[in-house]
């Protein structure tokens, strides 16, 4: 049966997290572009409804709010970890990310999903630095946690993510999920950032992927930015999509437009 809501097709998450294999800049952008290959991954998304008005100062000049009901903008909080990850040509071993962001209507018509990216956060210092330079300001934190613990049946569990980025208040996202399941299907999705009058565009082409549901809840300080977009300690209205997925490879180009 295909979980998947007839709107996510034009709205929000996104398929980002751990790169297998960082391959060679391209020129036409000082050296800030770059391909990242994705390997093993699994990921937790929560989409839900805020209120425009919260959402809208988060949102530079030149980006639109996706409209998801009258008055409300979209929010995706994103966790994401994967086998196998080598950055820059180098090898790491396993990695995580975690992310919040807001949906968008697609600036360039390109993708399934388009989300501007709010928060950012790896426990890969490299990864981090990498996406610094192309001019997104993403954060490290070598702790960040995601695990799985699998439940009663046994294709359910509880998820538990947390995140301590070193410039702002920690978040965590949790709740019960379920296995991915059949059907699977070729997905990109565009994670978007405006930097000194350039965007920065992270766009991810996954071959096969596949979801099982899930109920998340998110947490955070107040003055968080992400607590400012949830208004609030906690956020659980993810009614317009939520999920636990899977996919065994996909590729990441960053550019610099």
């Amino acid at each position: 049966m295909n979980i998947l809501p007839r709107r996510l097709t034009a709205a929000i998450f996104s398929t980002l997290s751990f790169p297998l294999l960082l391959l060679a800049d391209q020129d036409n952008s000082g050296g800030r572009d770059f391909a990242v290959t994705f390997a093993g991954c699994t990921e937790a998304i929560g989409f839900g409804p805020i209120p425009s008005a919260q959402a809208q100062p988060f949102l530079p000049t030149g980006f639109v709010l996706a409209p998801v009901g009258p008055g409300s903008a979209g929010l995706v909080v994103r966790a994401a970890h994967c086998q196998s990850a080598t950055v820059d040509g180098k090898q790491e071993g396993p990695g995580s990310i975690a992310q919040v962001g807001l949906a968008i209507i697609p600036p360039d018509g390109t993708g399934v999903v388009n989300n501007y990216t709010v928060v950012f956060v790896t426990n890969s210092e490299r990864l981090a630095q990498r996406l610094r330079r192309a001019g997104l300001p993403a954060t490290s934190d070598q702790g960040l946690l995601y695990e799985f613990t699998r439940g009663i049946p046994l294709n359910t569990g509880e998820l538990y993510v947390a995140a301590e980025p070193s410039k702002q208040p920690a978040f965590f996202l949790n709740g019960t999920v379920a296995d991915p399941a059949p059907p699977s299907f070729p997905f990109t999705a565009n994670w978007w950032y405006h930097d000194r009058g350039n965007r920065i565009k992270m766009s991810t082409v996954i071959g096969q992927l596949s979801y099982g549901t899930a109920q998340l809840r998110v947490g955070t300080g107040r003055s968080s930015s992400l607590g400012r977009l949830i208004g609030g300690n906690s956020f659980s209205n993810f009614s317009l999509f939520s999920a636990r997925g899977e996919f065994a490879a996909a590729t990441m180009l960053t550019t610099v437009q």
